[in-house]
């Protein structure tokens, strides 16, 4: 999956300079958040118990057939009554690219860092790499076909804590007169990382369908 994910940005970037590239759109988030929990059960007193800080900076940049798009969040939260303070930052970049009017292409490569001020025995910090594979087909008018796969290597301070996850999605989208019909999987397949981890294999599988009335065209 990693050549692939080398080959889609280097035809990626090849196509890009070729093109007539808007203005890129940047935008600056905040957000900020606090929690209470209860106090006295019986007088039903609530007590400031947490607060989170979250700034993302998002830069995009469009070119008919190609959209991509840079984001940096750093986040932090601070629990007041209790150990288990958290920060981390997120980096990734995206790129979706409409090699014709049915099939659209996307992909995405990420690093995440986590960090626990306070420690811990074993330490909770660690850092995730990521990168996904995304295709969305569009069948029929009015049916689409979406797949993608993605692929996360978190590597914890403590070796034993370290672990590998892959996931697989599909979705199906038809439309039958006024109706909609939506079909989606998701399978998530955990895995140890490394001969000195702890980590035990697990699957995840989410199946859904949903049916919508929509009488507009």
């Amino acid at each position: 999956m990693k050549k692939g994910l080398l080959f889609f940005w280097l035809v990626t970037a090849a196509t890009g300079w070729a093109l007539d590239w808007e203005l890129p759109v940047v935008t600056l988030k905040g957000e900020v958040s606090g929690g209470a929990s209860e106090l006295d059960a019986e007088e039903g007193e609530l007590e400031t118990s947490s607060r989170r800080a979250t700034v993302t900076l998002t830069i995009r940049e469009s070119a008919n057939p190609l959209d991509l798009a840079w984001t940096i969040r750093w986040s932090a939260k601070d629990w007041l009554a209790q150990a288990g303070d958290y920060a981390y930052l997120d980096a990734a970049q995206e790129a979706r690219f409409a090699v014709s009017d049915r099939l659209k292409l996307s992909a995405e490569a990420g690093v995440k860092r986590m960090e626990h001020p306070e420690g811990g025995i074993p330490s909770t910090d660690w850092t995730a790499i990521r990168t996904k594979l995304g295709a969305d087909l569009a069948v029929l008018r009015g049916t689409s076909l979406e797949m993608g796969v993605d692929g996360r290597w978190e590597i914890h301070d403590d070796p034993a804590e370290s672990r590998q996850r892959w996931t697989g999605s599909a979705a199906f989208t038809t439309r039958l007169g006024g109706w909609q019909l939506d079909a989606r999987w998701r399978g998530e397949f955990r895995f140890p990382l490394g001969g000195a981890t702890g980590v035990d294999a697990s699957t995840l599988h989410t199946g859904s369908v949903s049916l919508r009335w929509d009488p507009n065209p």
